[in-house]
């Protein structure tokens, strides 16, 4: 009997030995596959990358939405030692669920959480700010206070309608919107095809704006920013629709106001008529005839009719030139060399073009 009892208790220990072992051995594993504090950067467009630091080999740890079984998000991983950093191809989703595994062995998880996700976006200006736009108005701007989501239509989110209540279509759908870089402009074109005389769209549908009419903008309160947050309500703009514009704006036409030497005061133009307010900002510039281009700040009037540029150094007595982008457009879509609505087949506005036009002037 005390021989049998002896054998189990030596049974029991060496089970408890091996059990201690193999206990260790899994801990030693896990510890190599391990992960330190799980960190992600974000910046003003979204979630960057995410730091960890792991023993184990990067070429085998991806990340993974939570939930995901197989596929992977896309992405680069680089390494320093046992710290990594993994880039995804595209932003992570914010307030999305993540998991870092190695192996399939799932090692930790962090949640998109940017801290700008509590800002609502707003819109900072739709453009033209005229209230009165001619019948051939070409393009519409909206301008958010941060990057906008890129899933889904932006038309689905914008409504028009005229002084009857009744929604019209008046924006070319395009399957590759127009945003800007940092994706916070988009750029709506009304259907060229319908402004540009005898082409098939404008005789069949006509123009996208009448004459004599108001019409109404509504940018829907769900539309979300990158981050995922709403406008949270809705905008309007009302404008009302004059006669067509079927003139060429003029350099020569503009009054120049210009400022005293050794003085900070801006020069300023008046433009006669609202431009497009994106490329005012773009195409002009100041040259001094000894020193070059100049730095200074641009501002804008109300309704874009006025262009001033405040220099970062006082003026000094000289020639300059006030140089224009042949490119720049009216509310039409008229440029400095062309009208918009050219009938090719006559020889208007088929002479000799440039690609800026430039203006002299002299401070005393």
């Amino acid at each position: 009997m005390r021989l049998y009892n002896q054998s189990d208790k030596i049974k029991e220990i060496r089970g408890n030995l091996i059990f201690f072992c193999l206990l260790t051995l899994l801990m030693g594993c896990r510890q190599v596959g391990g992960l330190g504090k799980v960190q992600v950067t974000y910046s003003d467009v979204g979630a960057v990358n995410v730091r960890f630091e792991s023993h184990g080999n990067p070429k085998h740890i991806a990340v993974f939405l939570v939930g995901e079984s197989e596929t992977a998000v896309l992405g680069s991983m680089k390494s320093q030692g046992n710290t990594h950093w993994f880039t995804p191809a595209l932003k992570f989703t914010d307030r999305q669920d993540y998991e870092i595994r190695e192996r399939g062995l799932t090692l930790a998880h962090f949640t998109i959480d940017n801290p700008k996700v509590a800002v609502a976006p707003e819109i900072l200006a739709i453009y033209p700010n005229t209230d009165t736009v001619p019948e051939n108005l070409l393009k519409i701007y909206l301008e958010f206070s941060l990057p906008i989501q890129e899933v889904g239509r932006a038309l689905d989110f914008i409504k028009v309608s005229d002084g009857s209540n009744a929604e019209t279509d008046i924006f070319l759908d395009l399957e590759n919107e127009l945003w800007n870089k940092a994706h916070d402009r988009l750029t709506l074109w009304l259907n060229p095809g319908r402004i540009k005389t005898d082409l098939i769209p404008n005789r069949e549908l006509g123009m996208p704006l009448s004459a004599g009419k108001s019409y109404t903008i509504q940018v829907e309160p769900n539309w979300k920013s990158a981050h995922g947050k709403t406008l949270g309500r809705p905008y309007t703009k009302t404008f009302f629709v004059t006669k067509a514009d079927c003139q060429k704006p003029t350099l020569s036409a503009w009054a120049l106001n210009i400022p005293k030497k050794s003085t900070l005061l801006p020069l300023t133009l008046d433009l006669i008529e609202p431009m497009d307010a994106i490329l005012l900002r773009e195409t002009l510039s100041v040259i001094s005839k000894t020193k070059g281009p100049l730095q200074g700040t641009i501002r804008l009037g109300r309704e874009e009719r006025t262009w001033a540029f405040y220099p970062e150094a006082a003026w000094e007595a000289g020639v300059y030139f006030l140089e224009v982008a042949s490119r720049l457009e009216d509310l039409a879509g008229n440029n400095l060399n062309h009208l918009f609505d050219t009938d090719l087949r006559q020889d208007q506005d088929m002479g000799i073009t440039s690609e800026t036009k430039v203006r002299e002037f002299v401070i005393d």
